[in-house]
């Protein structure tokens, strides 16, 4: 229900393709890489996903970075199952985890606290670069 809100507020702000493939893409690569046992690569793995979608969208960085964190979750179970499909297929052994492992409750703290970073510091260089562009709710204003 997070992933599709954030989605929603995402949507009500660009309707740009480039940030919504980048947006995907970049949750896609995170989904394959970043494990929710792992502190180390949830921050660099996310610190740079997050960046990078806060530098393509410039208006609602915040929520663009917490968007690449809220659609992880089911693309994290997605890839999860595509790997035990194609194990299957392959002739591995095609199980997946379903206890979660001890630091679950603590790595997506993790990401959404870097995504949140992220998207505050982009906005941070973004308004120093373009200085009186801002509103006073601190987003890029428009036209």
């Amino acid at each position: 229900s997070a992933a599709g809100l954030l989605g929603l507020a995402a949507w009500r702000t660009s309707r740009r393709w480039t940030v919504w493939v980048a947006a995907f893409a970049l949750t896609c690569l995170v989904a394959f890489v970043v494990t929710p046992s792992d502190f180390v690569a949830a921050v660099v793995g996310f610190g740079l996903a997050c960046t990078a979608i806060a530098v393509v969208a410039r208006d609602n960085t915040v929520l663009w970075s917490k968007l690449v964190v809220g659609l992880y979750l089911p693309f994290h179970i997605g890839t999860a199952v595509a790997k035990a499909v194609y194990r299957g297929a392959t002739g591995g052994e095609s199980t997946i985890r379903t206890d979660p492992p001890p630091t679950a409750a603590f790595v997506p703290l993790v990401m959404l606290l870097t995504a949140i970073a992220c998207g505050l510091a982009v906005r941070a260089i973004v308004h120093r670069r373009t200085g009186s562009n801002y509103q006073s709710n601190g987003e890029l204003r428009r036209g």
